[in-house]
């Protein structure tokens, strides 16, 4: 067995670790929905996607470390492995060069995946729509963008392995990575401030809020990551040459993964109000934790389009697509969500809401 210096040991830690808790992620995400007897979405499917892009990018590392790699290092800069063959330091290279290119991909599907997930629930006005699509737009041009500098950043490609990403043949790596980090975290910050900013618009308590915006706030340890990474990558006075190749790399495996454990959060509703009795007040302030059940507004006024309706005389149970009814017959969202009770635990259609009242239909 090959004793592996520290970076090569954090970067094979980070890896098992992410790869456990993302696959944990997914499975309860997908177990959700079938234990409420609805089918697998887009979201989720990006999502499952994502996470086997993730197992290879994954091994992809752990092969180098084990299988490649001579010494037990994880470094192929010259400057600072001078005992690391020519030839090792040019399969790291390759090996950066490939989890580069896995790393864009997946950081687009995970955005995709969360941009589709609120649309199914927040895009109710023209304002959180055309906020939605535009920021749909800028990940994907995000994505071509720095997917075509990451891959054609030497003439020849190869050369980034072969020269080992010298200047005199590449743009140097530091400030491409630079710049796709930066715009990255600013897509981060976009995306997390769309749920902020519809939630802290409802008219309901503090704890209800906070208790609902929590679980999307729990994103912002991915812009921590993020941050460390660009520590890593921009290190000054001489940042081309002090590249952290390694701290990038393992940086870049707890962003995707707990990227990947964040998008699954917000689905996993019914896990909380199963496992403890306080989550009832996170339940009835809204149902957007729900797997995408129904969509927030607190500005539209139900019509005959918007809300198709049907009651059932038995039981007294309103189900509608789109918004919530109180019981007092207003048609205000936001006063539904402090009238009634949802249970989560019983069978919603989905993208519908089930309230428990007794209502006037006109």
């Amino acid at each position: 067995m090959i004793q592996l210096e520290p970076e090569a040991r954090g970067n094979f830690h980070a890896v098992v670790v992410m790869l456990i808790l993302s696959g944990i992620a997914v499975v309860l995400r997908i177990a959700v929905r079938f234990s409420q007897r609805q089918k697998p979405d887009l979201p989720d499917y990006l999502v499952v996607f994502s996470l086997i892009l993730f197992g290879g990018y994954g091994a992809t590392i752990l092969n180098h470390i084990f299988n490649v790699s001579s010494t037990g290092a994880f470094e192929g800069m010259p400057m600072k492995t001078n005992k690391i063959p020519t030839w090792e330091r040019q399969e790291f290279m390759k090996m950066v060069f490939a989890v580069e290119i896995i790393f864009c991909v997946i950081i687009t599907l995970i955005k995709t995946s969360l941009l589709i997930f609120y649309w199914n629930i927040f895009s109710v006005s023209r304002l959180q729509r055309n906020t939605i699509i535009g920021t749909a737009t800028a990940c994907l041009i995000w994505f071509i963008v720095f997917l075509c500098l990451t891959i054609f950043q030497c003439h020849p490609v190869q050369y980034i392995w072969e020269k080992l990403n010298q200047k005199e043949y590449c743009i140097p790596s530091p400030p491409i990575l630079l710049s796709m980090e930066i715009t990255n975290l600013f897509l981060d910050i976009v995306i997390l401030a769309i749920p902020t900013f519809v939630v802290s618009r409802l008219n309901l308590s503090t704890p209800k809020k906070v208790s609902v915006l929590g679980i999307f706030l729990l994103g912002l340890g991915v812009c921590a990551a993020s941050i460390a990474r660009m520590t890593a990558i921009w290190r000054p006075p001489n940042v081309l040459h002090k590249i952290d190749t390694p701290q990038t790399i393992l940086w870049s495996t707890l962003q995707i993964g707990m990227a990947i454990i964040c998008a699954c959060l917000p689905t996993l509703g019914p896990l909380l109000h199963c496992g403890a009795a306080h989550t009832k007040s996170w339940s009835g302030s809204v149902n957007i934790i729900r797997s995408g059940s129904m969509k927030i507004s607190n500005s539209e006024n139900l019509n005959s389009r918007d809300c198709a309706a049907w009651v059932e005389q038995n039981d007294h149970r309103f189900y509608g697509t789109g918004r919530t009814w109180s019981a007092s017959g207003h048609n205000d969202p936001e006063q539904a969500s402090m009238d009634s009770t949802i249970e989560l635990h019983e069978l919603v259609p989905p993208r519908r809401i089930r309230v428990k009242q007794d209502i006037r239909v006109h």
